[in-house]
């Protein structure tokens, strides 16, 4: 089929999975089908891999001759479909003609160690894939080894954590491969057993290579202890980092960390007159969703021309405490009428409604939403200094939570409202 496209070939797929054409098929033509239609699918990485499975469960389905009951006992208890070998990993339509129970059966551990690196990456759904595991578990009492993970492939994203306290995760290769994202993705709990299996050889920390192998995602996944231990000249040295599914402690986390990584004075970069220079700047542009009021304050005065995807990706505390001249000179001429077509944005919305209409008039983007002038001008301004105030008043302590000192108005009127019920009680 050298002249269709991938696109040709999944839609057809689509089409002969979900019509249930597959099931009309003889079981020869469906084995000719699936050798043909199968390799492009799994090497194109974007393709869903739910897809295949659903391509392979219709395949499965009898044809238009039932199995008689007892051929079906006889199947579930003895291997019928034929012992897996060499050649049959090696079929592109593998494991076509294998239901889980017979797969489990007609797989021999010899051959799945021969054959590791062809079966998992053929092998799509958790229940074959938990199959590949137990078996693993068998031939490898004391632990699979970094060699054995390696290969290990689609199949390790069936693992238990339990399953992963016994692997011998030593080398950063293992770390990597375990880590492809075209084998799918792990969870949140299975990634924090992996990294702590991997930490817990001694000489092992999140290096350059560690942290370009977990990638932003897998990042985020792990407990602050452990971001903590990020040295500042590793992530300089690691590639750029996407912590946006991070938790606001994690990214603050990662921010200090960065700040000393990129700050100007750690890169030699000549500053002129400018507080943050351009490649300070964009340097640590993925990392600013933890940037303090203080910083962001900086990046405003240093002519740096921010885009609304990075505005938007900040502290929405630290864009409430901004005025609209900072936040005007943060966007810089260049960007500031992106402002308005992000207007229907929650993270804008809030932010206008705390603004002055009249300076947000002066911004000539025809932004509305903001306070009254007349009667309440210096409100938003107050209300942005409460703000602030809040921000500088959150401390952080060494296990990453947050404490938030009350205002004394707040205590005053907090006291007041106790006495004011305890009294209607009497």
């Amino acid at each position: 089929m050298p002249n269709k496209s991938l696109h040709q070939i999944s839609g057809t797929f689509c089409v002969c999975a979900e019509t249930g054409v597959l099931c009309l098929l003889l079981q020869k033509d469906k084995a000719q089908f699936l050798k043909t239609f199968l390799p492009p699918l799994r090497e194109n990485l974007k393709f869903n891999k739910d897809k295949i499975i659903s391509l392979m469960n219709e395949a499965q389905k009898m044809s238009k001759t039932k199995t008689r009951l007892s051929h079906r006992i006889k199947r579930d208890t003895a291997c019928t479909a034929g012992d897996i070998t060499q050649v049959q990993a090696n079929d592109n339509s593998f494991p076509f003609g294998y239901d889980v129970t017979q797969f489990n059966i007609c797989l021999s551990v010899q051959t799945l160690k021969d054959n590791l690196a062809a079966i998992s990456q053929k092998v799509v759904g958790s229940e074959y894939q938990r199959v590949i595991l137990d078996k693993l578990n068998q031939a490898y009492p004391s632990g699979i080894s970094d060699e054995i993970l390696q290969v290990l492939g689609p199949a390790s994203r069936a693992a238990t954590v339990t399953d992963i306290s016994k692997w011998n995760i030593t080398k950063v290769d293992t770390l990597s491969a375990l880590m492809k994202s075209s084998d799918g993705n792990w969870t949140t709990d299975q990634v924090k057993a992996v990294v702590s299996r991997y930490l817990a050889v001694g000489g092992n920390s999140l290096g350059r290579s560690e942290l370009n192998a977990l990638g932003g995602v897998n990042l985020c996944a792990l407990d602050i202890s452990t971001l903590n231990t990020i040295t500042s000249t590793n992530l300089q040295s690691a590639g750029s980092l996407s912590v946006s599914t991070c938790s606001l402690d994690q990214k603050q986390v990662l921010f200090s960390v960065a700040q000393t990584a990129f700050s100007d004075k750690t890169l030699n970069t000549p500053r002129a007159s400018t507080p943050v220079s351009t490649n300070a700047y964009q340097l640590i542009q993925t990392y600013l969703g933890g940037a303090s009021l203080a910083y962001v304050q900086n990046l405003a005065a240093s002519n740096i021309s921010m885009d609304m995807p990075t505005f938007l990706s900040l502290n929405p505390a630290v864009i409430n405490a901004l005025t609209v001249s900072e936040v005007k000179a943060l966007l810089g001429n260049a960007n500031l009428a992106d402002l308005k077509r992000y207007e229907n944005n929650t993270v804008v919305q809030n932010w206008v409604r705390l603004q002055p209409q009249v300076q947000l008039d002066a911004l000539a983007i025809g932004l509305t939403g903001g306070t009254a002038s007349n009667s309440t001008t210096a409100a938003p301004a107050a209300s942005n200094a409460t703000t602030a105030n809040a921000i500088a008043a959150t401390a952080t302590t060494g296990s990453g939570s947050r404490v938030q000192a009350l205002p004394r108005l707040q205590l005053l009127v907090l006291l007041w409202v106790v006495m004011a019920t305890l009294k209607l009680m009497h």
